[in-house]
């Protein structure tokens, strides 16, 4: 017993209530310390279990008694029925002695009314075998009536066993329902936790995603030996006129212009979408739509569905960029047919680093004169000034963290 009571108290100690969970308001829902639901209701319950497995108890208890009871009467019956028929045979074997009738003196032979030879013993049986017979009477009734207590008690054990087993049942589908609602619970908790932690932290990356900064800047590292190598060499051909700084200048306006072009219609999309989902015109659309009820683990899912349609939007994208190039007369057709692996590799890298939470930042505002920076490296000379930068280094975000080096050329 002192077990018993040990375990429980431990088992209510190491419960932990998760009412505090976002959005859970059920009380019948807590962990233990391993994890393990407990439904409060269950350890309310458990003392009326008890009370009724006592009970169940007792009555198997009294409908053993009446078993027995009724056995015994089964045996007496029996006794009792094997002394009739001894006091019967007995009763059969009468020895009457007529030698002397007209003086008879035993005691024992006497004549009815219709002068029959009686035995005085038979008549003193007959009142006793009488007795007996109202006996052996009143105990079969005994053994009808603990029959009938019997089958009573069984219909009542058998009806107790019935409501055991409807309140195990319930109390079952109850235990699951609360586990299932626990579930549910647990997943949306380590889902806003997850989206708290990760929303517009850019230190903690989603391992998941093929697209995460680390790999964007291995890209952007790629795209500038190899794209950003083959369109030098192409610009410097004699049929189109640009050498050294010329061509280099207009690789990094490019790509500068491929990244702000997607920084723009991401913002532009974003806030689109947040007109759609309130029904009003936006400004702020991270604003808005916390106005209309978005929680952090919404604005994740959004930003992750945006993704997904990454490399079917990046096409309408590569072409709206071609069309700026072109509007703003930076390049003639002829140029941009020859430069056009370049500027789809960099509008479509820019694309995916405009759509990161946080967007990943080029950097390039280096001016003329100033002193060599750490977050680049120099082209074909060293010196102690800056002379131009040749490609830009890329942010974590702004003012974030360096994920890939820029070139600069330098001068002493």
């Amino acid at each position: 017993m002192g077990g018993t009571l040990t375990k429980r108290k431990e088992n209510r100690s190491n419960q932990v209530d998760v009412t505090g969970i976002i959005g859970n308001k059920d009380p019948k829902i807590c962990f233990d310390s391993n994890s393990q639901i407990v439904d409060n209701d269950k350890l309310q319950n458990l003392s009326s279990e008890k009370k009724l497995k006592q009970r169940l108890k007792k009555k198997e208890n009294e409908v053993k008694r009446a078993l027995e009871k009724a056995e015994r009467k089964e045996h007496e019956f029996k006794r009792a029925q094997e002394q009739a028929e001894f006091h019967h045979q007995r009763s059969n074997q009468v020895d009457v002695d007529v030698t002397g009738i007209s003086g008879n003196k035993d005691p024992k032979i006497c004549f009815d009314s219709n002068s029959q030879i009686v035995d005085n013993d038979k008549l003193q049986n007959l009142s006793s075998e009488k007795k007996l017979k109202e006996r052996l009477k009143k105990k079969d009734d005994e053994l009808q009536r603990a029959l009938e207590k019997v089958e009573r008690k069984e219909d009542e054990l058998k009806r107790a066993l019935e409501q055991a087993e409807f309140y195990r049942q319930r109390k079952e589908d109850e235990l699951k329902c609360a586990q299932e609602k626990a579930e549910v619970y647990r997943q949306r908790f380590s889902k806003l936790a997850s989206a708290k932690m990760t929303e517009g932290n850019p230190n903690i990356a989603d391992l998941s995603d093929p697209n995460r900064p680390t790999n964007l800047a291995t890209k952007y590292k790629e795209l500038y030996d190899n794209e950003w190598t083959n369109a030098y060499e192409t610009l410097t051909k004699n049929k189109f006129g640009y050498y050294g700084k010329e061509a280099i200048k207009l690789l990094r306006e490019i790509v500068v212009e491929c990244y702000e072009q997607c920084m723009k219609i991401s913002k532009e999309q974003w806030e689109k979408m947040a007109t759609v989902l309130s029904q009003r015109k936006t400004e702020n659309a991270d604003k808005t739509l916390k106005e209309i009820g978005f929680q952090e683990t919404e604005f994740k899912d959004l930003k992750k569905f945006r993704r997904m349609a990454t490399k079917i939007s990046s096409n309408k994208i590569v072409e709206k960029v071609k069309g700026t190039l072109w509007e703003d007369e930076k390049l003639d057709v002829a140029l941009l047919q020859e430069l056009e692996t370049y500027i789809e590799a960099c509008t479509r890298l820019s694309w995916e680093m405009a759509l990161q939470d946080p967007p990943l930042h080029m950097f390039w505002d280096l001016k003329q004169d100033d002193p060599p920076n750490s977050m680049f490296q120099t082209y074909t000379q060293s010196g102690t000034k800056v002379s131009y930068v040749v490609w830009p280094c890329l942010l974590r975000q702004e003012g974030g963290d360096l994920l890939a080096k820029g070139v600069y050329q330098l001068y002493k």
